[in-house]
C-alpha cells in the first residue's frame, strides 16, 4: 500500500471517531450541573469577600459611603468574573468577589486588598477604626458539635469546653481559621450613666476611646433600659475582671484629678450568646474548621485523627463530640459521600426568641422524616460569605435510590414545612445534587436592574409572584429586606457641627452607644459631646432627624443596584429550561409594566 493510500486510510478512520466524540462533545454540553451527582460537580470558583463595619449608617449609607469606593477600585480586578455586595441598615457590608476558575486563590486575595487599600482613605473614619477585612472564602472542612450527653451541662460550660479545643485545633497542619457558632462569650457589661458621666464634662466618645485604646473589645449591646439613651457596652479582651475595669483611667480633669470609669458606671460580669445552635433539639456549641485553600482535605482531617484523644483529654466525661457534619468527602469530590441539604429559613420578624422558636419548630417537623439523619439548627449559615439567614443543616440517612429519592425528599419536606409553619418560607439547597460545594448556591440568582429601584422591585415582586406558579421552578425567593421600610435617619449638620468644633467622627461615634429600644429623638436630648474648646454641646443640635422609606438592605452587582431572585429548578426541570421560564415571565411582566429597555436582568452566575 502507497503512503498516499495509508494516509487515506488513516483520515477515513479518524474522521467519524472526531465526529462521534464531537458529538458526544455536544451531548454532554446539553447535561445541566444539578443532573448529575455531587462527587461529579464542576470545582467551585474561587471566592474572596471584603467586610466591613459603619456602625449607626443605613443601608443607603453604607451603599454610598463603602460599597462605592471600595467597589469602583475592586472591579476589573485581575481574573474577576463577578461581584456582589450586601450594605444592611445595621451598618455591615459585605462585597463577594467570584473568580476565574483554578485562580490561584491566595494571589486574588493579595490582589483585592490592594485594591481596597487604595479605597481606605476615602471611607468614614468609624469604618477605617472597626477596620476593613478581606479574607478567602474556603468551605468548613467539619462542623463539630460540643453537646452534654446527659444535657447536665449549661452553655457557659460548653463554651468553656469548645474554647479548650482551640489550642490543639489550631495545631493541626492545614487548618486556616477555627470559628464558634452558638457560643457565649464571656464579657463584663458596662452601664453608663449619663448624668454622671455629664458632671464630670465627659462625653460617650471619651469613654469608648478609653476602652479601645487598651485594645479591647467594645459591642454596643440591645438596650433593655428604657430610662437610659445609652446602650450597654459588652467589652471582652484581656481584662476580665469588673473591679479592674472599673480602675480604667478614662481622664485626668484640669485640676489633675483621675476619672475612673466606676466614677460614672456599673460594670457587671455577663455572658452573650452568639446566636445560636441546636443538634436533635439539644442546644451545643459548633466549631467550624475551615482548611486553608491548599491544603488537601483528606490530609487535614487524617491529622485531625491523630489529635483526637487529646481532644478527647480536654473534656469533662459527660461532654461529647459530634462528627457528623463532616464535609471532608465532598471537598474530596468523592463519589459515595453522606448526603446533605441546606435550609434557608426566612421569617418577616426581627425579634430573636420568636425566629429562634420558629426555627426549632421547624428543625423537630424535618427530624421525622425517614430518610433524616440528623439535624442542626443555626442562627446563621456557616457557608454562605452573607450569613443573614438562619439555616438547618440536614444529614440524609445513607440510602440508595440516587437523585429521583432525594428529589422526592425535598418535595415531602417543602409540604411538610409549609403545612406545619405557615408563617415562614423554607427555602432548600440540596448540598448533594451537583451544586459546587463550597459555593452552595442556588443555581437560578436573577439580578434585576433599572434607573429606579422602586421600580425594579415592584417588577421582582411580580416576577417571584409569577414564578410560584410555574412548574419550571421552586424555592422561590426575593429578599425581603430589598421593601422599602419606614426608618428614621440621623443626618449630621456638618456645617454647623464646624461652626460649634465638633469632629464628625464624635458625633457617630456618639450615635453608635444611642438605645434602640426607643424613640431616637428622646434619646438625643440627653447626650452630649464635646467641642474643641471644651464646651459640652447637645448631640441634638448637631443632627436632623429624617423620616422615610428606604429597603433594610441593598445589593449591588457589579456595581449596580439589583432586586435578586433566587429559586432551583423544580424536579425534572433542566437548569436551561428554568432559566428560560424566568426569562420569559420577566420579559413578559417587563412589558405589562410598560418599563423601558433600560430595565434588564442578568444572571449572577452563567455557569
Amino acid at each position: 500500500m502507497t503512503l498516499n493510500n495509508r494516509l487515506l486510510v488513516l483520515l477515513l478512520l479518524l474522521v467519524p471517531a472526531g465526529l462521534l466524540g464531537y458529538g458526544a462533545w455536544l451531548v454532554v454540553s446539553e447535561i445541566d450541573l444539578p443532573a448529575l451527582g455531587g462527587a461529579f460537580a464542576a470545582p467551585a470558583a474561587p471566592v474572596v469577600v471584603v467586610s466591613a463595619q459603619y456602625p449607626g449608617a443605613n443601608a443607603s449609607t453604607v451603599a454610598n459611603t463603602l460599597a462605592a469606593p471600595i467597589e469602583k477600585q475592586v472591579n476589573g480586578v485581575e481574573k474577576m468574573r463577578s461581584m456582589v455586595s450586601r450594605c444592611s441598615d445595621t451598618g455591615s457590608y459585605t462585597l463577594t468577589i467570584t473568580f476565574e476558575p483554578k485562580t490561584d486563590l491566595k494571589v486574588a486575595q493579595i490582589l483585592v486588598q490592594n485594591r481596597v487599600n487604595i479605597a481606605l482613605p476615602l471611607l468614614p473614619d468609624l469604618v477605617n477604626l472597626h477596620g476593613v477585612t478581606v479574607a478567602t472564602q474556603t468551605a468548613p472542612l467539619l462542623l463539630l458539635a460540643v453537646t452534654s450527653s446527659d444535657g447536665s451541662q449549661d452553655l457557659r460550660s460548653l463554651s468553656l469546653c469548645a474554647t479548650a479545643l482551640r489550642e490543639t485545633l489550631s495545631k493541626v497542619p492545614g487548618v486556616e481559621r477555627i470559628t464558634f457558632l452558638g457560643q457565649q462569650i464571656q464579657e463584663l457589661r458596662v452601664y453608663i450613666d449619663p448624668e454622671k458621666l455629664a458632671a464630670r464634662n465627659l462625653t460617650v466618645a471619651d469613654v469608648l476611646r478609653a476602652l479601645r485604646d487598651q485594645k479591647l473589645e467594645v459591642v454596643v449591646a440591645d438596650n433593655q433600659d428604657k430610662e437610659s439613651p445609652v446602650a450597654p457596652l459588652q467589652v471582652r479582651g484581656k481584662i476580665d475582671d469588673p473591679k479592674d475595669l472599673g480602675d480604667l483611667i478614662v481622664k485626668r480633669d484640669a485640676g489633675g484629678r483621675i476619672i475612673r470609669l466606676q466614677e460614672f458606671a456599673q460594670i457587671e460580669r455577663g455572658g452573650e450568646a452568639q446566636g445560636w445552635a441546636l443538634l436533635g433539639g439539644k442546644q451545643v456549641v459548633v466549631v467550624v474548621l475551615t482548611p486553608t485553600a491548599q491544603a488537601d482535605p483528606k490530609k487535614v482531617r487524617a491529622a485531625l485523627e491523630q489529635q483526637w484523644e487529646k481532644l478527647r483529654e480536654k473534656l469533662p466525661p459527660r461532654i461529647t463530640l459530634n462528627r457528623e457534619f463532616d464535609f471532608t468527602p465532598q471537598l474530596s469530590r468523592e463519589k459515595n459521600a453522606p448526603e446533605y441539604l441546606l435550609i434557608d429559613v426566612a421569617v418577616n420578624t426581627l425579634e430573636k426568641k420568636r425566629l429562634a422558636t420558629i426555627v426549632e419548630k421547624a428543625a423537630v417537623q424535618v427530624q421525622k422524616g425517614e430518610e433524616i439523619q440528623s439535624v442542626l439548627a443555626l442562627a446563621e449559615n456557616p457557608l454562605d460569605a452573607n450569613r443573614a439567614l438562619p439555616c438547618l443543616l440536614v444529614r440524609l440517612s445513607a440510602r440508595k435510590g440516587g437523585r429521583g429519592k432525594r428529589e422526592a425528599i425535598l418535595a415531602a419536606l417543602r409540604a411538610q414545612l409549609k403545612e406545619a409553619i405557615p408563617e415562614a418560607r423554607f427555602l432548600i439547597r440540596d448540598l448533594s445534587g451537583g451544586n459546587p460545594f463550597p459555593a452552595c448556591r442556588y443555581p437560578l440568582q436573577l439580578a434585576l436592574h433599572g434607573p429606579e429601584l422602586s421600580k425594579v422591585h415592584s417588577w421582582a415582586e411580580r416576577l417571584a409572584q409569577a414564578l410560584e406558579k410555574n412548574a419550571k421552578v421552586v424555592d422561590v425567593w426575593v429578599d425581603q429586606a430589598s421593601t422599602p421600610q419606614p426608618f428614621q435617619q440621623v443626618v449630621v449638620d456638618r456645617e454647623r457641627a464646624a461652626t460649634m468644633g465638633v469632629t464628625v467622627q464624635d458625633i457617630y461615634t456618639t450615635l453608635e452607644v444611642v438605645g434602640s429600644s426607643r424613640s431616637l429623638k428622646d434619646d438625643l436630648k440627653e447626650l452630649k459631646i464635646r467641642s474643641k474648646s471644651g464646651k459640652m454641646v447637645p448631640v441634638a443640635s448637631l443632627v436632623k432627624l429624617h423620616q422615610g422609606t428606604a429597603p433594610a438592605a441593598l445589593v449591588r452587582w457589579n456595581g449596580k443596584l439589583v432586586v435578586l431572585i433566587t429559586a432551583n429548578p423544580a424536579p425534572g426541570a433542566s437548569l436551561r429550561d428554568s432559566r428560560k421560564a424566568m426569562e420569559s415571565l420577566a420579559q413578559q411582566l417587563r412589558q405589562e409594566l410598560q418599563l423601558s429597555d433600560k430595565y434588564q436582568w442578568a444572571w449572577i452566575h452563567e455557569d
